[in-house]
């Protein structure tokens, strides 16, 4: 029964007809439009980090004291996740 449904599969497969492959212009729009999109993309990154940077430059400036309460919780954060995973780690073997 396996070996008939196989061969039945294997005869659709040969009757499927290949793709036809785009167009030179439909591939340039294709290469213009992601281009497009990466650039966007990257713009968004960069006013983003660079908001984030301005933002840590002026709380280190203004507030030092705020800025290393907020290091000191993301690395203790960070040091319980680390923690806590290698905890599971062991607890599943």
């Amino acid at each position: 029964m396996d070996e008939n449904k196989l061969k039945e599969q294997l005869h659709q497969l040969h009757r499927v007809q290949p793709k036809q492959k785009p167009s030179p212009i439909e591939m340039h729009a294709l290469v213009r439009e992601t281009r497009k999109k990466k650039r966007f993309e990257l713009a968004v990154f960069i006013l983003i980090a660079l908001f984030i940077a301005s933002g840590t430059i002026l709380l280190m400036t203004k507030q030092p004291y705020v800025f290393l309460a907020i290091q000191a919780i993301i690395i203790f954060t960070v040091l319980l996740g680390l923690v806590a995973r290698r905890k599971g780690a062991y607890d599943e073997s």
